[in-house]
């Protein structure tokens, strides 16, 4: 895609099952990147004894870097779900080459399947009130399916216009 998310229209139509089978994987594993060293470590405790940042000049602030990887990788992420979506409905064939159409049903489509997300996210959220760990990948998950639905809508009113 170029600057702005587009492909060439000879571009977008020609994707194959298995392209798109590739992106939503990559998409899946900088999730799973992202989100899952928290998971996997959250009994382990290493900033108890925690030193202001003044105290400890030219130190790397790894929460800091950490919570930058885990935001490059949410939008990563996002934009494999967004272009795999959009690949398979393109691939599907039920919009023919129309890419306005295309935009459209891909925006419908997102905003769907997202709600639903979100509504099975806020069920886990409620379910899981006593660990922070998985509260705060939640609301990070949420806001990573914002981010797909607002790409959607983008697409679908810049094609309009």
């Amino acid at each position: 895609p170029n600057a702005d998310g587009e492909e060439p229209k000879r571009v977008v139509f020609a994707h194959t099952w298995r392209e798109v089978a590739v992106v939503f994987a990559v998409g899946a594993l900088c999730t799973a990147v992202a989100f899952g060293p928290k998971l996997l470590f959250r009994g382990e405790s290493h900033h108890k004894h925690k030193e202001p940042e003044e105290e400890r000049p030219g130190l790397v602030n790894w929460e800091r870097l950490q919570e930058t990887g885990t935001t490059c990788l949410s939008m990563t992420a996002a934009w494999c779900v967004f272009f795999g979506s959009r690949w398979s409905v393109a691939v599907s064939g039920t919009v023919g080459e129309d890419t306005t159409l295309l935009a459209i049903v891909l925006a419908f489509t997102l905003s769907i399947v997202s709600f639903a997300s979100i509504w099975l996210l806020d069920k886990l959220h409620d379910s899981n009130a006593d660990d922070e760990v998985v509260q705060e990948m939640v609301r990070k998950l949420v806001g990573q399916v914002g981010i797909i639905i607002g790409f959607g809508w983008e697409q679908c009113f810049d094609g309009a216009v």
